[in-house]
């Protein structure tokens, strides 16, 4: 057994109404040698106040993050200022349990495990939803003393989802993936390994995970099913929420390149949903399969499966002038925009695999390629997984996306030697795969001076079909001053002509406008745009998703 082992507990927040509440809750159960760091992340003048007060207690030290909005920057300020052998990091919404400082010292101090994921309870719910689920209409009342917070912890409707998982001891090389910092520990010397948190990724989410994976590169983490928390609900924009959770996911994507993460970035990835696709991936590697063997052309890709000639997957591609080079990945998701290649060409290995495996495969193949086909390797091996693949797993990451499980949503042409995929079913769906690059931070602080929009009210165009709309949107409201007041979707299937009607409703709008398009300069040769050439408003704004911003000079 290990010495006595002190606790620095790392609160992060941002105008948490409730701040002090989960302030208290922690320092009633620390012991005269832990240490509490709370990092704020420009609140309001009022909390400050509030937090100040606390700087009087010998073993408390507030620090103001001299950057905004990014959670891994300030839990890295605190990660590295604590001096304790046990880091804690919790989010300002959350409230403890009575003992739960207590429960993760002797899991430390006793176990094997480097890190420890709390039970995080009523966890994903505003103010409205939760009195609507549950009943209860003063939650907060609820929980500022133990016996209304026991009362919370025993209900099953706030249990935390995740416990299920973490019961199955095959899913503990996956547990990484749940663990998020509202609530979760770490030893002070694995910190400093990894080297923290990741700043780069300045949005919401996803950034926990990243911290998660690299811990468990150095060791086991584990689950404290008593070691609890309750969540304090409060106002959140779940779309945008999403986008920027995806958008990190994608960045984990390109740089790990590995398939954990391509998984990652197209279902709701649990440790069972792991657990099946790394079987798979085991049993792929027994089979021979035969690659494509045609002769390679220029912007072209081709995917052949995970074999025993390639453990990892191989898929080449080649772009313009340059040579062939490789990425090793199933085939789910990869980093290319929309429409990249002119040609994607795909063993039928891929329906070795289990049907939404090839689906996936499928699908974004037609996202990234004008041109998709199958070509035959010759092999006549298929394998039925039956109950050792469970699709119930596979639901999408990003809720706005359709992710096809069924082969009968494809077309196959015989086109000579290979079959062409094609399909009716996603042809409306592959814009929502685009994730926006949101203009940078000083550009558009230069561009609202230059144009003097601080302040305007605007309806908003959306002309991508829901493609990172509502992130733009957060964006503009957020750091740009405007208001929308109106947030029109124009869906644009395989560029149809617009009703006439519905141009000229929009088109003598008084209001100025925000149309926000896939590309600026290829959207000015539009139909769509001539016509609204005639508005002659000086304050319309075209946004596109590779981040440029620009006035419409009419």
């Amino acid at each position: 057994m290990k010495n006595q082992w002190d606790i620095s507990v790392i609160i992060i927040s941002s105008n948490n109404p409730y701040i002090t509440l989960c302030i208290d809750t922690v320092y009633d159960q620390m012991s005269e040698t832990d240490e509490l760091i709370i990092v704020d992340d420009h609140s309001s003048s009022d909390i400050i106040q509030k937090l100040e007060k606390y700087q009087r207690r010998n073993n408390i030290e507030l620090i103001h993050a001299d950057k905004k909005g990014n959670r891994s920057y300030n839990r890295n300020i605190g990660g590295y200022k604590a001096n304790k052998q046990i880091l804690l990091f919790i989010d300002g919404d959350m409230i403890l349990d009575r003992y739960a400082l207590e429960e993760l010292r002797r899991a430390h101090m006793n176990r094997s495990e480097i890190a420890f994921i709390g039970s995080t309870h009523a966890s994903r719910f505003s103010e409205y939803p939760l009195a609507l689920y549950s009943g209860i209409t003063a939650y907060v009342n609820e929980i500022e003393d133990y016996e209304g917070r026991k009362q919370i912890f025993e209900n099953p409707l706030f249990q935390d989802k995740r416990s299920s998982f973490f019961k199955e001891d095959k899913n503990r090389n996956f547990f990484w993936l749940h663990y998020f910092t509202a609530f979760c520990s770490v030893e002070k010397k694995c910190f400093e390994t990894v080297k923290g948190f990741d700043e780069n990724f300045e949005k919401w989410g996803a950034e926990d995970v990243d911290f998660g994976y690299r811990i468990s590169q150095q060791g086991a983490i584990g689950f404290l099913p008593y070691f609890r928390g309750l969540h304090i609900p409060h106002k959140r924009d779940l779309i945008s929420c999403e986008f920027d959770n995806y958008s990190n996911i994608c960045m984990m994507l390109e740089k790990y390149k590995v398939w954990e993460f391509e998984v990652l970035a197209q279902y709701k990835a649990s440790p069972n949903l792991f657990e099946n696709v790394f079987m798979m991936i085991g049993r792929m590697r027994l089979i021979s399969l035969n690659p494509i063997d045609i002769e390679p052309c220029k912007n072209s890709i081709y995917i052949n499966t995970i074999s025993a000639e390639y453990p990892k997957g191989n898929i080449s591609y080649y772009l313009d002038e340059t040579e062939e080079e490789t990425v090793y990945f199933i085939g789910l998701k990869l980093g290319f925009k929309s429409q990249t290649f002119t040609n994607a060409f795909i063993s039928d290995n891929i329906f070795v695999y289990p049907q939404v495996i090839a689906c996936g495969v499928l699908q974004e193949a037609l996202r990234i390629s004008q041109n998709v086909y199958i070509c035959r390797s010759g092999n006549k091996i298929r394998i039925d997984w039956g109950n050792e693949f469970n699709i119930s797993l596979f639901r999408p990451q990003f809720r706005l996306h359709y992710n096809s499980m069924d082969i009968m949503d494809f077309i196959f042409v015989e086109e000579e030697t290979k079959l062409k995929v094609l399909s009716k079913t996603l042809g409306i769906t592959q814009m929502v795969n685009s994730i926006p690059q949101l203009p940078d931070m000083e550009a558009l602080a230069a561009f609202t001076e230059e144009n003097k929009i601080f302040g305007h009210s605007y309806c908003f165009i959306d002309l991508v079909n829901d493609s990172g709309a509502q992130s733009v949107i957060s964006l503009l409201e957020r750091e740009v001053g405007i208001f929308i007041v109106g947030h029109y979707r124009v869906y644009l299937y395989k560029q149809k002509n617009i009703r006439e009607h519905l141009l000229n409703e929009i088109k003598n709008f008084k209001l100025p406008l925000i149309f926000l398009v896939e590309d600026s300069e290829t959207h000015k040769g539009t139909a769509f745009y001539e016509e609204f050439e005639k508005r002659n408003h000086d304050k319309d704004i075209l946004i596109d998703l590779t981040g440029n911003i620009s006035m419409i000079a009419y």
